[in-house]
């Protein structure tokens, strides 16, 4: 873009010796060069107006200097470049960290040499441990539970000789009876098993 032209400085019509005449409305001295040179400082500065607000042609879909057009093409094909090569680096660290990041799960082959890698691998045996532990708290919390009450107790309490199946309003004695559940508790053990089992154990 040309720079503007310098204006020629003149003594304006409230100096004591104006270099206009407010009459003719013309120079005194130099009347054409100097409109020239006016002519030519006003077009330079509707032209650097004019590049400011319109850089862009809708019409075409390009800019109006070249130069910025071929400077926007190199941008977007550096742009294309490098498409998608942050995408992981712009997820939640819950998921960037997480194990499935670093690992193939289908091929449980290392994908990253990641040293929180070794963390979570760690992390997952503990989690494992810790799971196994919790049920077998469970299982010998419900073995417990059960031990409570033995099975001439329970056959006492669910005798089912009157009574129906909430669900299905059957009746648990004659033709076609509702089925009974089954007693999950342990029966009762004689003399001789309790002794063989203290001998074994």
């Amino acid at each position: 873009m040309a720079s503007i032209p310098a204006r020629k400085h003149t003594a304006g019509r409230r100096s004591a010796n104006p270099d206009i005449d407010i009459i003719s409305n013309r120079y005194k001295i130099g009347h054409q060069e100097k409109t020239e040179m006016d002519h030519q400082h006003h077009k330079a500065t509707a032209a650097a107006t004019f590049w400011k607000s319109r850089d862009f042609n809708p019409v075409s879909g390009s800019f109006y200097n070249p130069d910025k057009e071929e400077y926007f093409h190199k941008q977007r094909q550096a742009i294309e470049n490098m498409h998608a090569s942050n995408s992981v680096d712009r997820l939640p660290s819950s998921i960037k960290n997480s194990e499935g990041m670093k690992r193939n799960i289908l091929s449980s082959t290392q994908v990253s040499a990641d040293p929180q890698l070794q963390n979570s691998t760690l992390r997952s045996s503990m989690e494992r441990s810790q799971q196994e532990r919790a049920a077998a708290m469970s299982s010998l919390s419900e073995r417990r539970t059960m031990n409570r009450c033995t099975a001439e107790r329970q056959k006492d309490t669910h005798s089912y000789g009157h009574g129906y199946n909430i669900l299905n309003t059957k009746t648990f004695v004659g033709r076609n009876a509702a089925s009974k559940a089954e007693l999950r508790g342990p029966a009762r053990k004689s003399l001789w098993d309790k002794l063989e089992d203290s001998v074994n154990n």
